[in-house]
């Protein structure tokens, strides 16, 4: 583990050469090496590569050893080693930093011509500290083979499930030749920045887990550095796009799929427009729980972050293990999710064979019940999804089954699609005969059930919510493969409900109290009427050759019925729960009008009423005025159990006195890149009383960026910031925002400020005489006399172009001047400008 790279960098700064490698683990007893490969000269002799590596190469003339007693170079045609006193190593093991860094003369790796061409290699140092350690093979030890454990630089390696094949294949021949990289040492030297966008295909995509979960260990793959797949589809240009979910089955990782069936990323992906995300789960078997449970949380934040997602076509499917995981992620996130698809997938984590009757468990065969099955560490009977499959109101499921699954019954999931049935949700049961478990992905066909899920649309927020919070299936979802991690999810939410709290949530309690059903409708929604009817189909469709058997529930719009008329009014049913929290607007409920609720509840009841409340209303409870109490937004009522019908009318709001903000004469219209600019408002009463200890929000927008700046109005009623310009030129526009207070009307203010481009000076200079002549300018921000690094300047002889050169990190460039004509030339060196700095120019 601690020779797991996890990344390799390069700097160049001056004349030495800066390596940072970093891996996956790294404890201080530890003992890291680095093999650095250095291709110096022409030609192809094959030659052995010294400090045990077990490895030769046929473009390298220089190996560098580098451990932590130091760093020492050989040359490789005559196989002597020396210690290279330059060089400089730091090794640093705390936390999770795991790096290895090395400073060596650049001129000890670089050919003559000054060009980098690199390969590197990582191991573990031996107890003398100059050479590798044995790595002892578990097959064929005795056989000669590498003492490396990792190369650089891999840019290109095929998808396979480690994205290792080409590595192996080369260690295995004894020679990380493939590897070598052109170093660009002019771009290193200078800052370049390039900017790589990930194209068309599947990536792997590596994110830094949050070690505040107490999930990342300092042990093989469960450290910080986490993998999952992205594969971007040909379509995708940068708008909003469907995501579709890919898990894994149980013995696999994050790029098994990719590796094993790819046309799930070919039909899902390509063929339906959508990315699609294969998370790795944090291990083989974590069955999307615990641990498991984190990684899905962390990828989806990581993925919402790196491409862009149309919200409401996000889908899921998984084989075996992920037909579970695309169960359990819609059922605790209902909201999440337009469809899914799940396929082989058993009903809890393990599997269920559809019965169920007392004294079950007593009845075994080797480790097996009739009834529940378990599977890495699981609790099926708490863990079973049926509890809870009211969840997927607004979720359809497609599920996909054998007939003959050996490993997952069909029974089972014959028995989840009947009680789907009975709830009336849409679903479909593609039933296959004669497929066993592993049948899906040996046929590799995935269209159908794309074309099923990718139909449907996620409802923000729907007339309609049903969820129910079982806190034993809660606890197994944070307890099971946890690894020891105190995690804590709070399944309490779904749409514009939230904060549902069961009457009893202790740890060791198992009465009914530990489960809280909600079931509220928002009556200002209209909810069409529709009629929930069998659904079937075609035996066979395109892109499927494996003939199936289609039952399940779809629904049709109701001719003979109408949605309601709206009325600002909520109508809710719960069981179980002592606590609520609705959101009223995303209800489309109007807080400014007096609203009505129906609550029919089994439990006294704290429900929590979220709006932008003028004041607190009054509430009454069957016609009886009863107390509430506001704060930060939210309405708290106290509702006893029983049914009951409320009424709330509105607080007054409090008459507002009107205002107005204005920029102010000292407002800079005009301003300078990289010099500063002042911004002033005044606020006042139309009265004009200054308005004091009031915030100001100030915008600068443009074509391409924008900022925020925030200031408080002093007595005056004047609210003023100064900044540094550092936008491109251009013109910009500027808003100057008040938002009002309970007294005070929100006033608004707007200018264009015009950016322009600073000016520039050049100073030329010469040194020097005859053929030992140069002529350098420094090139420098006029105002601050910051040199400006990067930009080419033209020098001139008698008005005729000599050369050019570009400016170094202090602003300067320098060229050698032209001959001695025989008389006195005059020189001049010139800046053209670029979009930040005017031009400047100056002569001799």
């Amino acid at each position: 583990d601690s020779s797991d790279l996890e990344e390799v960098r390069l700097a160049v700064q001056g004349d030495d050469l800066f390596i940072l490698a970093r891996t996956t683990t790294l404890g201080s007893s530890d003992k890291p090496a680095l093999l650095v490969l250095a291709d110096r000269a022409a030609g192809e002799t094959s030659l052995a590569v010294p400090f045990d590596s077990g490895l030769t190469s046929s473009r390298a003339e220089t190996a560098l050893f580098i451990g932590g007693s130091g760093v020492q170079t050989a040359d490789l045609a005559t196989g002597t080693a020396s210690a290279l006193p330059e060089a400089t190593v730091a090794i640093d093991p705390s936390g999770y930093d795991n790096a290895i860094e090395v400073r060596v003369p650049l001129s000890s790796v670089a050919a003559d011509d000054g060009s980098l061409s690199l390969a590197l290699a990582s191991g573990t140092a031996d107890d003398t500290g100059a050479a590798f350690k044995h790595i002892r093979l578990e097959m064929n030890d005795e056989v000669a083979h590498a003492n490396v454990a990792n190369v650089a630089f891999r840019l290109a390696e095929p998808v396979r499930i480690w994205f290792e094949r080409d590595q192996a294949l080369a260690l295995n021949a004894g020679t990380i030749d493939p590897f070598f990289y052109e170093v660009d040492t002019a771009k290193l030297a200078s800052g370049v920045t390039e900017r790589v966008v990930p194209g068309h295909g599947y990536h792997d995509r590596i994110f830094i887990s949050d070690v505040g979960t107490g999930v990342p260990r300092e042990s093989g793959g469960n450290g910080v550095f986490q993998h999952y797949g992205l594969f971007i589809p040909a379509s995708y240009d940068g708008s909003p796009t469907d995501l579709q979910w890919w898990l894994h089955w149980r013995g696999g990782t994050a790029h098994s799929g990719a590796s094993v069936v790819p046309k799930v990323f070919k039909q899902l992906g390509d063929d339906s427009d959508s990315l699609v995300v294969a998370p790795s789960g944090r291990g083989t078997s974590t069955w999307y729980v615990g641990r498991g449970h984190v990684d899905f949380l962390e990828v989806w934040k990581d993925v919402f972050e790196t491409v862009s997602i149309d919200r409401d076509h996000v889908y899921v499917t998984g084989h075996s293990m992920g037909g579970w995981g695309s169960y359990l992620l819609t059922l605790l996130y209902p909201d999440r999710f337009a469809a899914a698809a799940p396929a082989a997938g058993p009903v809890t984590m393990g599997a269920w064979t559809g019965a169920d009757f007392e004294g079950c468990d007593e009845y075994k065969f080797e480790e097996y019940t009739p009834c529940y099955i378990d599977a890495n560490g699981s609790n099926p009977r708490v863990q079973h999804t049926r509890k809870i499959l009211e969840n997927a109101l607004h979720v359809p499921y497609a599920m996909l089954h054998g007939t003959d699954d050996e490993l997952v019954p069909y029974s089972g999931v014959l028995r989840q699609s009947q009680r789907l049935i009975e709830l009336g949700y849409r679903h479909r049961l593609y039933t296959s005969p004669g497929y066993e478990h592993y049948s899906h992905p040996i046929m590799d066909q995935w269209a159908e059930a794309g074309r099923y899920m990718h139909q449907f649309t996620r409802p923000e927020n729907p007339a309609h919510v049903v969820y129910k919070r079982d806190m034993a299936f809660e606890r197994a979802t944070e307890t099971v493969q946890s690894d020891g991690a105190n995690l804590n999810f709070d399944f309490d939410s779904a749409y514009w409900m939230s904060g549902l709290t069961p009457v009893d949530a202790a740890p060791g309690a198992t009465t009914e109290d530990r489960v809280a059903s909600f079931d509220g409708r928002s009556l200002a929604i209209p909810e069409e009427a529709h009629l929930a009817v069998p659904d079937s189909g075609p035996p066979t469709a395109p892109g499927q050759t494996g003939p199936y058997v289609i039952t399940g529930i779809q629904w049709l719009d109701d001719p003979a019925s109408s949605a309601p008329p709206s009325s600002n009014a909520f109508d809710l049913s719960l069981t179980g729960a002592k606590a609520v929290k609705l959101d009223l607007p995303r209800m489309d409920i109007d807080v400014t009008q007096s609203l009505a609720g129906s609550v029919d509840t089994g439990a006294d009841l704290s429900l929590r009423l979220a709006g932008p409340w003028a004041g607190t209303p009054s509430v009454l409870v069957d016609g009886t005025l009863v107390s509430a109490t506001l704060a930060d937004d939210v309405l708290v009522v106290d509702v006893p159990a029983g049914s009951h019908e409320l009424t709330v009318i509105p607080a007054e709001a409090p008459q507002q006195e009107a205002t107005t903000l204005q920029f102010t004469p000292d407002s800079d219209r005009s301003a300078q890149y990289s010099d500063a600019a002042t911004l002033e408002t005044s606020l006042s009463t139309v009265s004009g009383t200054p308005v004091e200890g009031a915030a100001v929000r100030f915008e600068l927008v443009g074509a391409d960026s924008s900022r925020t700046l925030d200031a408080v109005t002093g007595p005056d009623g004047l609210a003023a910031v100064t900044f540094d310009v550092t936008e491109t030129p251009g013109e910009y526009r500027l808003t100057a925002t008040y938002s009002g207070s309970d007294t005070l009307t929100a006033a608004t203010s707007g200018m264009d400020l015009a950016i322009v481009r600073d000016d520039s000076a050049l100073a030329l200079t010469s040194a020097g005489r005859g053929a030992n002549r140069t002529l350098s300018a420094a090139l420098y921000d006029s105002d601050s006399a910051v040199g400006l690094a990067g930009r080419e300047v033209s020098f001139f002889a008698d008005g005729k172009l000599v050369g050019t050169a570009v400016t170094d990190d202090a602003g300067k460039a320098t060229i050698a001047a032209p001959p001695a004509s025989g008389k006195k030339a005059a020189f001049e060196a010139s800046f053209a400008g670029d979009e930040l700095y005017r031009p400047s120019s100056d002569n001799l």
